[in-house]
């Protein structure tokens, strides 16, 4: 296995890949790793590194639901609702 010491990650994929090696080898936590990797490849962390690489990702926004179900019972020509639920696609 080659010496993560010389490899000198550039992009967010090798960072990860190099802070993947590192908690296998050494059994640090995961987060810890990424900050590792990421100030071997000459960043003050990981969260510099995705600022510097332009690899921030927005944060996932929760959008109400599109789509709405109900069931309906049907007894001697009379209706009414039983219960519904919201679906989301």
């Amino acid at each position: 296995m080659p010496d993560t010491r010389l490899v000198r990650p550039s992009t967010i994929a090798s960072i990860k890949r190099l802070a993947n090696r590192l908690k296998r080898e050494s059994g640090i936590a995961h987060h810890e790793t990424l900050n590792l990797a990421a100030r071997q490849g000459g960043f003050a962390n990981y969260r510099h590194a995705q600022q510097q690489l332009g690899a921030v990702q927005p944060r996932a926004i929760r959008l109400p639901a599109k789509h709405s179900l109900c069931i309906f019972l049907f007894t001697g020509g009379t209706h009414r609702a039983i219960g519904g639920a919201r679906l989301s696609s």
